[in-house]
């Protein structure tokens, strides 16, 4: 339990103002009997295919650091393998105790065999509702009875409930790409900057050099900062100032997985092709597949009769509105779609673009797509590489797919082991939960490795829970162990922390004192995120004093349980929990100017160096802090953001 005295109180009140506001983001089943297994309807598709043209890789500078041989590229030679035997009713049992273990209100899940074959499609647990715009003041279901699962009819899901499948979206524009780039449209080397005029990277070797490839495998270098998708509805305002945010890693150094990077690329293929992104999956892979639930971007899921509610990862139900939240990066997870449509596009992705007698894309540039470009990490002698939309490792020795999907309120992943002819998908309706990778590798072991020893993958999961847990807890500690009231601030007066806060990037924060004062250091920071903007509601922080000018930041309200990204808010005695650290800027006396707050640093993306924040009340009387702070100036920022990244590292098993 937090101390009473870490407890944040009442005090400095503040609105972050995003530079262009708006939105960013029982056990009842249904189960389809396949006596045998389903073969897919016939695809639709019209036209011939263009020569494609030579596929060249690379690009100068920065490094270029390109994948050794691994043992994992292409091309897959397919094994004939007939559809293994299954327990339905074991499967389906399985998956409905992980689910209601995990208190996830719903799932579903297909397997694919063969040449295409879905030989499991079932749908558990309840859609669950969206809370009613005006139902809540923060767009959460504060009773917490969105983890009611005692569905009717009406809500039970189906195999054709469609859900949130967040990255999962990015291979589909990978593939798009791909067109692109066989018609002759798009050229794998193409250079981002050049394909988007007004493009600024953060890195000069990065802005001259990053092509298609580098940006759809991560390797830009680039951070992160998924907390912008929150200030901006549009690309143009999400990508205008990537270059005032401090990169992060040397560019072709290492992996950096980055939203930005695919909302850049979506951008690019539909200025070259002339054509929206959405209208392009559509002719290229939804309407060829018959993938008749499927819809992009996320806007479009409204007039859905069979659509799950998100909930977050403490299984609160909340509004429609707040689970928009891609609006500016639709190319990086805004696909909608039901477990039986991603069975469709998943046996397309086993048999390597084609589907029957039809080949929906060049065989060498499926070949690029799914060649690994960058090792993820090493680990006990092997790897993790990515290649675009996908990353490529191996279990029990055989070559295995895989990615996840995470949304405000949704889980997903799919699972392909293309020398095996089988690939799984699972889709969930809450943020953050093992269930789908639970349900993924039992399902797995069941049907590729039916005489080994069973694991027991749902205890693994609990364990993994467990671990991080504790993680959070020493990285609590670590940062409560930091606070020192005996190191005052250096300005006496809590009014001289008030003032306007700009970054060209996240806008302006607000700081100011509240209507009856406060003697002490503690003070609310509020957040008019373009989800409460939207609806009129301002969402709440809480700044605490920590030493000398270091605050720490507490989160509340939708803010606090949007999932992977963000700090969880409360610790298991439900007290309030410290997220990280910011410091206040303070230029010393000079003659004839008073020490005074030139800006604040605050650890906004766990991988990247702070954001500087500077201030314009400082700025219009000519005190002006022109630069980024050096690292002395913001020593003691790094030890508390573990917090977050222990919750973004909590393992999929």
């Amino acid at each position: 339990m937090q101390p009473p005295s870490h407890r944040p109180r009442r005090g400095l009140a503040a609105v972050v103002v995003a530079t262009t506001a708006a939105a960013l983001a029982s056990s009842s089943s249904s189960l389809i009997l396949l006596a045998t297994s389903t073969a897919l309807p016939p695809p639709i598709f019209a036209g011939a295919l263009a020569a494609p043209p030579q596929i060249v890789d690379g690009g100068g500078g920065g490094g270029n650091k390109f994948l050794p041989n691994l043992g994992l590229e292409l091309p897959f030679l397919a094994a004939e393998q007939p559809v293994a035997a299954i327990d339905r009713d074991a499967w389906s049992a399985t998956i409905e105790r992980v689910r209601s273990d995990w208190a996830v209100p719903g799932v579903s899940v297909a397997v694919v065999r063969g040449g295409g074959d879905i030989i499991f499609a079932e749908g558990f647990g309840s859609k669950g509702t969206y809370l009613d715009d005006d139902d809540d003041d923060n767009n959460l279901d504060d009773n917490n009875d969105g983890g009611n699962v005692n569905a009717s009819n009406s809500q039970a899901v189906t195999n054709r409930t469609i859900f949130q499948i967040g990255s999962l979206t990015k291979a589909f524009v990978a593939f798009a790409v791909g067109k692109a780039v066989e018609d002759g449209t798009l050229a794998w080397t193409d250079k981002l900057a050049n394909r988007r005029p007004g493009l600024r990277l953060p890195d000069p070797v990065a802005q001259a050099h990053a092509n298609l490839i580098d940006a759809m495998v991560h390797r830009t270098g680039a951070p992160r900062h998924d907390l912008l998708m929150f200030f901006h509805d549009t690309a143009d305002a999400d990508l205008a100032n990537l270059d005032s945010l401090p990169q992060a890693l040397e560019f072709r150094d290492r992996f950096l997985y980055n939203n930005h990077m695919y909302g850049i690329v979506g951008e690019i293929l539909s200025n070259a092709t002339g054509v929206p992104l959405g209208q392009l999956l559509h002719t290229h892979v939804f309407g060829p597949l018959g993938m008749r639930d499927t819809v992009f971007p996320l806007t479009a899921s409204g007039g859905s009769p069979d659509v799950a509610a998100g909930h977050t990862a403490a299984g609160k139900r909340i509004t429609r509105d707040a689970d928009l939240v891609l609006e500016s990066l639709p190319a990086a997870g805004s696909i909608v779609s039901s477990c039986t449509d991603m069975a469709r596009w998943l046996s397309l992705v086993l048999n390597r673009g084609s589907l029957g007698n039809e080949t929906l894309i060049a065989p060498n540039v499926i070949d690029t797509l799914l060649t690994p470009r960058v090792i993820v990490n090493r680990e006990k002698g092997d790897y993790t590489a990515y290649a675009p939309g996908w990353n490529f490792d191996r279990y029990r020795e055989k070559r295995r797919m895989v990615h996840t999907g995470g949304m405000v309120g949704f889980s997903s992943l799919a699972m392909v082991f293309p020398d095996d002819d089988l690939a799984i998908i699972v889709l969930t309706n809450t943020a953050s939960n093992p269930v789908a990778s639970v349900v993924a590798n039992t399902l797995v072991d069941s049907v590729l490795f039916p005489d080994a020893p069973t694991k027991d993958w749902n205890a693994v999961a609990h364990a993994g829970a467990e671990r991080a847990a504790a993680a959070r807890r020493a990285a609590l500690q670590q940062l409560l162990d930091l606070r020192n009231p005996a190191a005052p601030p250096t300005l006496p007066s809590l009014a001289a922390y008030t003032g306007r806060f700009s970054h060209p990037a996240y806008g302006t924060l607000l700081i100011t004192l509240p209507v009856d004062g406060d003697p002490n250091y503690n003070f609310n920071l509020s957040a008019t995120v373009p989800v409460a903007a939207r609806l009129g509601r301002v969402t709440t922080l809480s700044l605490n004093h920590w030493f000398n000018d270091s605050f720490a930041v507490y989160f509340h309200g939708i803010f606090a349980d949007l999932g992977d990204d963000i700090p969880p808010a409360d610790d298991e005695d439900g007290e309030p929990v410290p997220a990280f650290l910011l410091r206040f800027v303070v230029t010393p006396a000079a003659p004839g100017a008073p020490a005074a707050v030139v800006g604040l640093a605050a650890p906004l993306d766990p991988d990247a160096p702070p954001v500087f924040f500077r201030s314009v009340d400082a700025a219009e009387t000519g005190r002006v802090f022109v630069r980024q702070p050096d690292a002395d100036a913001l020593d003691g920022l790094d030890s508390p953001r573990v917090l977050w990244r222990s919750r973004r590292d909590a393992p999929w098993v």
